[in-house]
């Protein structure tokens, strides 16, 4: 099992909140899939190996929410 450090409002390890998508990348490495939200301008991106889900908004608010 993989520990993650938690900072409310702030981002999870690595990753804060507000990061833009090449960052996020540079961090990861390239998503196995991406998906555009039919009813918001966001898009949410996945690494099922490493069990993450992180969306984004595509109007340029950057990283908005990170679900692992």
């Amino acid at each position: 099992m993989q520990e993650h450090i938690i900072n409310s409002y702030v981002g999870v390890g690595a990753l804060k909140f507000g990061m833009t998508r090449g960052e996020v990348h540079n961090i990861l490495g390239v998503p196995l899939l991406t998906k555009k939200c039919q009813f918001f301008d966001e898009s949410t991106e996945y690494w099922s190996e490493k069990q993450l889900q992180l969306t984004f908004s595509d109007t340029g608010d950057g990283l908005v929410e990170i679900i692992l």
